[in-house]
């Protein structure tokens, strides 16, 4: 059998059952092993016992990226010789060469502090692994998310409503504190730091406040200070979008009088029609009948300066007769 021929089928081809056909002597060959694990990590696979039992091979066979398959890499280690499998130290070599194969390791090292901390040092991925008794160790958490904060969408609530974890995320990474606990959404010290400038956030990251609390977003004297932190907020495209749906959300609630107010805000960012339709009906709700139509008008008058289609023109207007005839 010709190796090169060999080696180029290992480069070309996702599924390597064809190695089963391999001659016995080239299952012990070293240097074609070598070769075959850096173009696919599973190669590893159709190798004798003294090649598995290699330690340079098997580290080598985590290395590869075999982005042709989708294949991860750290799935190779379980070809690795069982002597290998069972031996500390060189688990805990392997998972500085790729710190994902902690997936893949047998319970004793799982449940391996050291082994946990260098993983996730590797690789904070790790952290989506662990069993629930790790995942809530503050030193473990913290560990993980200052590497990346999104890990934090992994973690439990403890940890989700730990201020000290919550803090070291969103200063890295400011969206991260959409995965935090209501309480610490509603906390107004980390409501400032989504929207301070730091070395990650030259210019802070305004955005980040759509995850907020109403709380803090509804509060007339917090939001101003946020916007005197940092004045883009008011530049946000999408910002109405936040308090419509505060809005929607207090209108299910039939707390009407929150919804206007919280609707109101939502016009003031952007003059959409909808928002003073939803007025109306929360007035109507109220039995405010008066009101009702005068925010109803307003919404009839912006839909036709705005060229908006027919129905919802004509939806408005209804709306007007019905009020006034309410009124009679």
């Amino acid at each position: 059998m010709n190796i090169d021929s060999l080696l180029e089928k290992i480069k070309k081809n996702t599924d390597l059952s064809f190695l089963e056909d391999m001659p016995i002597e080239l299952r012990s060959d070293y240097q074609f092993f070598m070769k075959a694990v850096q173009l696919h990590g599973g190669s590893l696979q159709y190798a004798s016992e003294k090649i598995k039992n290699d330690k340079i091979i098997a580290l080598e066979a985590i290395k590869v990226n075999d982005v042709k398959s989708g294949l991860a890499n750290e799935t190779s280690i379980l070809y690795a010789s069982e002597t290998l499998l069972t031996d500390r130290s060189f688990i805990l070599e392997a998972i500085a060469v790729n710190g994902k194969i902690y997936k893949f390791l047998k319970n004793e090292f799982k449940n391996d502090i050291e082994i946990i901390n260098k993983s996730i040092e590797n690789n904070p991925t790790v952290y989506e692994y662990l069993d629930n008794i790790y995942k809530s160790n503050s030193d473990i958490a913290k560990k993980a998310i200052s590497l990346n904060p999104y890990k934090l969408s992994y973690a439990p609530d403890e940890i989700k409503n730990n201020k000290e974890i919550i803090i070291c995320a969103v200063q890295k990474y400011p969206d991260s504190i959409q995965y935090a606990s209501d309480s610490l959404k509603s906390d107004f010290e980390i409501a400032k730091l989504l929207v301070m400038p730091n070395e990650n956030h030259p210019y802070g990251k305004p955005r980040a406040i759509q995850y907020l609390s109403s709380s803090i977003l509804l509060d007339d004297l917090m939001f101003s200070k946020l916007i005197e932190i940092n004045p883009k907020i008011l530049q946000i495209n999408d910002l109405y979008e936040v308090f419509q749906k505060f809005a929607d959300q207090f209108f299910l609630n039939e707390d009407y009088k929150r919804a206007i107010e919280t609707y109101q805000i939502a016009f003031k960012l952007k003059e959409v029609g909808l928002f003073l339709f939803n007025i109306a009906i929360c007035y109507e709700k109220l039995d405010d009948i008066e009101n009702a139509i005068l925010n109803m008008n307003q919404c009839h008058e912006l839909r036709i300066k705005n060229n908006s289609t027919k129905a919802s023109i004509n939806e408005a207007a209804k709306k007007i007769k019905q009020y006034q005839k309410a009124l009679k």
